[in-house]
């Protein structure tokens, strides 16, 4: 299966409990899974979402992961799925969807971590 992985570091601009419900409202797919946890100093955000490509004619998935501490703001987004056929082409709709949750981290404030 073919995927797309994003790691970026936040400036702290919006907390994870609102990063959380923007995510949702800007990617507008079917939402699998939202969950925000406080874990002593340290937020952690899960979101889950999926899309119906119909040029592939299968399901991309999302897994946005957020975790917040006093000290530092992190996100990793994942794009998975989407192939078909006997190579499982995805024609690179896990990475159209890995990037439009990209685009919506940035406007608040994140920063793609190259090479990491």
């Amino acid at each position: 299966m073919s995927r797309k992985v994003i790691k970026m570091i936040g400036n702290g601009l919006k907390p994870i409990e609102e990063l959380v419900p923007i995510l949702i409202r800007n990617l507008s797919e079917e939402l699998v899974l939202k969950s925000i946890r406080q874990y002593d100093d340290c937020k952690v955000g899960l979101v889950v979402m999926e899309k119906l490509y119909l040029r592939t004619g299968s399901y991309v998935n999302l897994t946005v992961l957020l975790v917040e501490t006093s000290k530092i703001q992190t996100a990793q987004i994942i794009g998975s799925g989407g192939g078909n056929g006997v190579f499982n082409l995805s024609w690179g709709t896990n990475s159209n969807f890995a990037e439009s949750a990209r685009s919506v981290l940035e406007e608040y404030g994140f920063t793609e971590q190259k090479g990491s």
